[in-house]
Order: C-alpha cells, then sequence, then structure tokens
C-alpha cells in the first residue's frame, strides 16, 4: 500500500511540474507576442507623429505665404487661419501675432482661429488684458528671430 501511495504521490508531483512547465511556457508565449504587439503599436504611433509633424510643417509654410500675400488686407489673414484648421483635423488652434503696431491703426494683431468639439471659432486676439507681448512665447519667438539675423 506504501508504494502505491508513493506512485500516486509521484504522479500527483509529475502532473503539477507538467503543468508548471505549462503556465511558464504559455506566459513566455504570451509576453512575447503582447511584446511584439506594444512593438508594432508604437511603431504605427511614430509613424503618425511623423506625418502629423509634416503637416505642421506644410501648414507652418503654407500659413506664412498666406499671410505674406494677405499683408496689405490683414483683416482676411483670419480666413488662412480657418482654411489651415480645416484642412488639418488634428490641430487645435491656428494663429500669427504680429509685432506691436505693426500695422499702424494695430497695437495688437493677433488673427486666431481654434476648435471646439464641433466648431471652428475665428477672432482677433489682443488687449490690455491679452498681451501677448510679454508672454513667453511671444518673446522666445522673438529672441529666435533677432538671434538669426
Amino acid at each position: 500500500m506504501k508504494r502505491f501511495a508513493s506512485v500516486h504521490i509521484l504522479a500527483a508531483l509529475f502532473l503539477l511540474l507538467g503543468m508548471g512547465v505549462q503556465s511558464y511556457v504559455s506566459y513566455s508565449r504570451a509576453r512575447f507576442r503582447l511584446q511584439e504587439k506594444m512593438e508594432l503599436e508604437m511603431q504605427i504611433a511614430e509613424e503618425k507623429l511623423r506625418f502629423e509633424l509634416y503637416d505642421a510643417l506644410e501648414a507652418w509654410a503654407e500659413l506664412e505665404d498666406g499671410v505674406k500675400k494677405q499683408l496689405s488686407k490683414p483683416r482676411t489673414i483670419t480666413h488662412k487661419t480657418e482654411e489651415i484648421l480645416n484642412r488639418y483635423p488634428t490641430f487645435y488652434a491656428c494663429y500669427v501675432a504680429f509685432p506691436p503696431y505693426y500695422f499702424p491703426q494695430e497695437k495688437w494683431y493677433e488673427p486666431t482661429t481654434y476648435r471646439t468639439q464641433d466648431t471652428i471659432i475665428s477672432g482677433i486676439l489682443g488687449d490690455d488684458a491679452h498681451d501677448y507681448f510679454e508672454r513667453e512665447w511671444y518673446k522666445g519667438a522673438a529672441q529666435s528671430k533677432d538671434d538669426a539675423g
């Protein structure tokens, strides 16, 4: 009887060992598949980001060209910012901030277009409450232009 019990215990141990090995192999395979999937998702995200950056560069060049063509009619520059947002649905906002009195009648002139959930809203920003000349983004851009020559 002792021998029969030992055989059962030994068989149970081999069964548990086999189940443990099988679990480890299954875990390893699942982990490998998950890692492959994560790497693929990262590659896709990288490509999407690359295309977004290309779009941003293209939009910036298009905006710059459009603004230069519209300098004699500053109120129409907002139409260009609207075109950019309509063409690039992943962009949240588009604006152009001119230096103080770039247009003699306007101390502040910042044509702006931004997106809400289902609407594109345009306007002209800049007043005592929104003195963008004092904002870090404006100062940094102005300094970069000065440094570039």
